[in-house]
């Protein structure tokens, strides 16, 4: 009888079959080391275009501004203009004296009342001294001026030049009668007060 193999030994590895898993194991090796450097390229590539898209946008200034459809012009004053004689009549209506008003914005009329009073030139004057009557009753930012043209015991003209941004509002005032005129303009900074908020209300 032959003897029985001897199971403990193992068979020996082919040098071939060995050498071909060594190779594959190389070849496994070498693609993962690629995947890794195309990621981290591409990682480095877009993390540099990152930051230099920050740094340029950051750089910029990018100004979007909308062309302006409003034009500085002569201001209008919007539809529905208020009532000017009723507004000042609320005022003045109790002095005896007859009163007359000139208002233009920008070298336009915007509203008058007995303005025959009133000579071309005299609507055509600017006032240069700065006004001493209207400073408690108009806001700091407005600049005013006026100029009195007459001063009689039975008239007294006067012609104010309110100057605010984008805007000149040429206001002239006449006090006639035989009544004392000096209780007539103690009445003035209030009624020039309530024409100029109306008049800057209305404004476009």
């Amino acid at each position: 009888m032959l003897p029985k193999p001897d199971k403990s030994q193992k068979k020996s590895a082919d040098p071939k079959q060995l050498d071909f898993v060594d190779t594959l194991s190389h070849e496994t090796k070498v693609r993962r080391k690629r995947k890794i450097i195309i990621i981290a390229l591409i990682l480095t590539i877009g993390t540099s275009l990152g930051l230099w898209s920050y740094r340029t946008l950051k750089s910029t200034k990018i100004n979007f501004s909308l062309p302006n459809l409003r034009t500085i012009s002569t201001p209008a004053v919007k539809n529905g203009s208020p009532d000017f004689d009723k507004i000042v009549n609320s005022l003045i209506s109790a002095d005896k004296n007859s009163w007359s008003f000139y208002l233009a914005v920008n070298t336009k009329k915007v509203w008058s009342k007995n303005d025959s009073m009133f000579t071309p030139d005299s609507l055509k004057l600017q006032p240069k001294s700065p006004s001493t009557t209207l400073i408690s009753v108009l806001p700091s930012g407005a600049e005013v001026k006026e100029q009195i043209t007459k001063d009689t015991p039975n008239q007294f003209q006067i012609i104010y030049l309110i100057t605010i941004p984008q805007k000149e509002i040429f206001i002239a005032v006449d006090i006639s009668g035989t009544n004392n005129l000096d209780n007539s303009k103690k009445l003035l900074p209030s009624v020039i007060e309530k024409i100029y908020w109306t008049l800057v209300s209305t404004l476009n």
